[in-house]
């Protein structure tokens, strides 16, 4: 028999501001990547330091908005959905004190490498050999800027593909460092949950059990240990069927909780419900699913999801004014 629930998260009421700044942080990076803006001003970016505070201030908001995803790797998207998985996980399971901030940092920028030459950047394909040589040299350090990037942070960067094993590249390093395999990690989960040309998306639960699977050699069992702690067999946002055929989206943690919730959205005939809140029970779950329709979900439950967010399409307020003259001249010539 289930217990009744202690207290449930509840979702963010407005994420219009979060997403706001994300497209700042996107279009700022995309600019330091095409060097038309320099590393410190990318660093000290208000728009990314207002995100930190975000993120920190609800952190399970900032790891389901990482939802969103681009189906190519190497974008401003994929260094910040990184950014955001790593943060929230280093927040709520380890401690970097005044180093958060700088790990973060390099989270957010540890592919830029690729940029450098920019021969591997619009490649649609698998790799071919010789592209696969050019791999390793994204980690190296290359031009960073003196003074922004520490030696520590370098390293991080540098070693974000080091295998436990010492399988890893560029220098084939055993054991790195742990803030390295940290990334190394959110990296990884974050490429195997997105869309690529050559292969669908993994859902968060397969791409976690390949994981867990992967450890022995490619990562530090603790920190593996942790990563599962932190996002559960079935990680918050995922869709189920129950084996009572209702259909769940799991919840993060209650603030102060360890255990995962479920927000019931149909009842067992496929009748919609009205955010009826449950314990998450591994038992009787029957499997994940892809929605195949949009729930029609309570306003407060709606950011649950980032495809169920309903956000607007404008950000500027000029925009928005421009937008209305639009609709208001196009409606008439009706």
């Amino acid at each position: 028999m289930k217990q009744p629930i202690k207290a449930s998260w509840k979702p963010s009421i407005d994420l219009e501001r979060f997403n706001f700044l994300v497209v700042q942080l996107e279009q700022k990076l995309l600019a330091f990547l095409h060097r038309e803006c320099p590393l410190e001003e990318l660093y000290h970016f208000e728009a990314l330091q207002e995100i930190y505070h975000l993120v920190d201030e609800d952190p399970w908001q900032a790891f389901l908005y990482a939802r969103i995803k681009n189906a190519h790797a190497m974008t401003p998207r994929h260094g910040i959905n990184v950014m955001l998985t790593a943060r929230v996980w280093i927040r709520l399971f380890h401690k970097f004190g005044s180093k958060v901030d700088d790990f973060s940092f390099s989270a957010l920028v540890h592919d830029a490498g690729h940029w450098y030459s920019g021969n591997l950047v619009y490649v649609m394909n698998r790799y071919t050999f010789e592209q696969a040589d050019q791999l390793p040299g994204h980690c190296l350090e290359l031009q960073w800027g003196e003074g922004i990037l520490t030696d520590e942070m370098k390293g991080w960067i540098r070693d974000h593909h080091e295998n436990q094993d010492g399988s890893g590249y560029p220098n084939r390093c055993v054991n790195p460092s742990l803030p390295a395999q940290i990334l190394r990690i959110a990296d990884c989960f974050e490429g195997l949950t997105t869309k690529r040309h050559f292969r669908p998306a993994h859902s968060y639960a397969k791409a976690l059990a390949l994981m867990i699977r992967w450890t022995p050699y490619k990562f530090n069992p603790g920190l593996m240990k942790s990563f599962r702690e932190f996002l559960g067999t079935y990680p918050p946002g995922t869709t189920l069927i129950l084996k009572s055929n209702e259909i769940a989206i799991v919840l993060p943690p209650a603030p102060g909780e360890k255990d995962f919730n479920q927000l019931i959205i149909t009842n067992k005939q496929g009748d919609f419900r009205e955010g009826l809140v449950e314990p998450l029970v591994i038992e009787d779950i029957k499997s994940e699913t892809v929605p195949y329709f949009q729930p029609r979900l309570e306003e407060k439950w709606k950011p649950i999801r980032p495809d169920l967010m309903g956000l607007r399409r404008n950000y500027l307020e000029e925009d928005l004014v421009l937008t209305e003259a639009f609709h208001r001249d196009d409606s008439s010539d009706n």
